[in-house]
């Protein structure tokens, strides 16, 4: 079961990888061409328009839904369309100008809502949210730091294995006389397995790891 974490665990850190390098294209990208990912809704009756867009723009990833509906107007109904990808020249979206600090690092969550209740005026429910590449790259990083990590550990505790060093504190343990009081900063030493025919003679105070 401990192996099978360990590879479900270093499966996960690959697969953000990955996402991550795919972030860092998208982010260098970002800054001439404008990739988006669109697709509509289904509309009719009162629903003219219904879209999403997730954007790669200007160093940040946007996602915007548009919903226009027509108080006194029954539109044709038409279905849903399947998402289609898309790549044009930056066209710099018309953002808020009462910008906050997080607005300021690229966080942004804004609704824009206008029109009418009654008659044949468009009533407009928009929305944008945003969060720039920098803290998706932070974000998926977690996963392989903590796989790099957990490789060097293991890496560094079968060397200490194989040399007959402590697996705590890496003291050379072959050397040490019988029933001498060596006591690293760390505690007690920690010792491969009292089998091991290289660490015959240990001092006072070293365990076994189990």
């Amino acid at each position: 079961m401990k192996h099978l974490r360990r590879r479900l665990f270093n499966g996960l850190a690959w697969l953000s990888l990955l996402l991550c390098l795919l972030i860092a294209v998208l982010w260098v990208r970002s800054h001439w061409i404008d990739d988006y990912l669109h697709w509509s809704g289904a509309t009719g009756g009162r629903v003219m328009f219904d879209w999403r867009w997730i954007h790669s723009e200007q160093g940040s990833l946007y996602w915007v839904s548009s919903r226009t509906t027509y108080a006194g107007v029954n539109a044709a109904e038409s279905p849903a369309t399947s998402p289609q990808w898309a790549a044009t020249p930056i066209t710099p979206l018309m953002l808020s100008q009462h910008r906050s600090i997080w607005n300021e690092l690229g966080f942004w969550d804004e609704v824009r809502q206008g029109g009418a209740a009654s008659g044949s005026t468009p009533i407009t429910d928009d929305r944008l949210i945003a969060i720039p590449d920098w803290a998706l790259l932070l974000a998926g990083l977690q996963l392989p730091s903590l796989a790099s990590l957990g490789f060097y550990r293991r890496r560094r505790q079968t060397l200490r294995k194989r040399r007959g060093q402590c697996l705590r504190c890496g003291h050379d343990l072959r050397a040490t006389p019988v029933k001498s009081a060596v006591q690293p900063a760390r505690g007690p030493c920690l010792v491969a397995s009292p089998l091991d025919s290289r660490l015959q003679d240990l001092p006072i105070g070293v365990r076994y790891s189990t």
